[in-house]
């Protein structure tokens, strides 16, 4: 419960940290993240990271996947699913990332 709060304040110095960051669209959480009190920290944590996920906020996504993974009421399988789900960001970016330069070098050989 704190545990999660605690992680969700702190992800914004990680992001502040990465290059580029002053340039990048902010991730808005949902307000039923933000004013969760209860004991159940995996799944709002893991619904609020598959929201970031699928607004294709992928660095928030795995951050937040990460800190699913801290949570007291995460077993073995569910880490492993975790860290299977952050593999998936991190592949699913590199492959956004591709297809951008992909398209400019297409336009750029067009003009």
């Amino acid at each position: 419960m704190g545990l999660c709060l605690a992680l969700f304040y702190l992800l914004p110095l990680f992001l502040s940290a990465q290059p580029g960051a002053g340039t990048r669209h902010r991730y808005e959480p949902t307000l039923e993240f933000l004013n969760f009190k209860g004991d159940q920290c995996f799944e709002i944590t893991c619904k609020e990271a598959d929201r970031a996920f699928s607004l294709r906020y992928w660095e928030d996504a795995s951050l937040l996947y990460r800190a699913v993974k801290n949570c007291t009421d995460a077993d073995q399988t569910r880490r492993h699913e975790m860290n299977v789900r952050i593999e998936k960001c991190r592949t699913t970016a590199e492959n956004a990332l591709l297809q951008k330069e992909l398209e400019a070098r297409m336009a750029t050989s067009h003009s």
